[in-house]
């Protein structure tokens, strides 16, 4: 399940050894082991918390480390019509390795100045990372965006270099060959269909039917918590090119990687990975 291989993608970029990144290559299996009783203790430890911060309350998940191996958590910002909840194998599989997950759950951001280099309601959600890490005493994290969450992660390490250890870029939205508005929003909702019916079909895999249901459940409730913010995004993720500002990443020095599975139909990028690094100035064995 796409989910859990994007684990051993992040294992890699986070420099982890051979063994750790075996380890959270099992997460594979999971679906077919994961107990009623573990689902549930996961699904406890994923519950938001309220924090304050400098741009006002914001809900955030905070993904204990279990035997923590490194001071640098890692920051997922997630897609569209995503939550943090979308991730949830994803976070059980890093908290195996030691590493400690934070990611905010107000789903559409907080209030901030425009700023014309950026899409508007992109920054709000890339500003509303930094209020979290910031009144979480976080100085700098490895940074990992998924397709819109990518938007979000560039546009974050644009303005707070300083603030990213390393970006990780996972079917990012933003690259490649530029979409109709229609053809975008047709093949978002072929892919939701796509991952909620092959869940419900999942009759033995008691885990991937739940997980199927999730991201349906949750893409329904991201888009009702904001309606307007959610056509906004949309409207952003058409109009946006975030090639300058990874090359921008890449030049300052923080280690950028990309990952393209081919099971994405949104964003295609692994069909030409030569294209892909030149937009970017990634190399292509950061291409993956």
């Amino acid at each position: 399940m796409w989910v859990f291989r994007y684990s051993i993608s992040v294992s890699e970029h986070l420099h982890l050894r051979q063994s750790e990144a075996q380890k959270i290559g099992e997460c594979d299996r999971l679906p077919e082991v994961i107990s009623d009783e573990l689902w549930r203790e996961m699904r406890t430890l994923m519950q938001p918390k309220t924090i304050q911060t400098h741009k006002g309350k914001l809900d955030v998940i905070d993904f204990p480390a279990q035997d923590q191996k490194t001071e640098i958590p890692t920051v997922l910002m997630s897609g569209y019509a995503e939550t943090p909840h979308t991730f949830i194998a994803q976070f059980y599989g890093l908290q195996r390795l030691g590493r400690r997950v934070v990611s905010v759950a107000t789903n559409h951001g907080v209030e901030t100045e425009r700023n014309n280099k950026y899409s508007h309601s992109h920054l709000m959600k890339a500003e509303a990372v930094i209020a979290a890490i910031d009144a979480l005493g976080i100085q700098k994290a490895d940074m990992v965006g998924h397709s819109q969450g990518a938007v979000e992660a560039s546009i974050l390490a644009s303005l707070y270099p300083d603030r990213v250890h390393s970006l990780l870029l996972m079917n990012p939205a933003g690259l490649g060959k530029r979409k109709g508005l229609l053809p975008l929003v047709s093949s978002w909702s072929v892919s939701v269909m796509n991952a909620v019916t092959g869940g419900i079909r999942a009759r033995n895999n008691p885990t991937r039917k739940r997980l199927g249901v999730l991201g349906g459940t949750e893409a329904v409730a991201y888009i009702k918590s904001g309606i307007r913010a959610s056509v906004l995004q949309v409207l952003g993720l058409w109009r946006t090119s975030i090639a300058p500002l990874v090359r921008e990443a890449h030049k300052k020095g923080i280690p950028v990687s990309i990952v393209s599975s081919k099971l994405d139909y949104l964003f295609p990028l692994w069909r030409n990975p030569k294209r892909l690094s030149r937009e970017t100035g990634i190399p292509e064995t950061r291409l993956h």
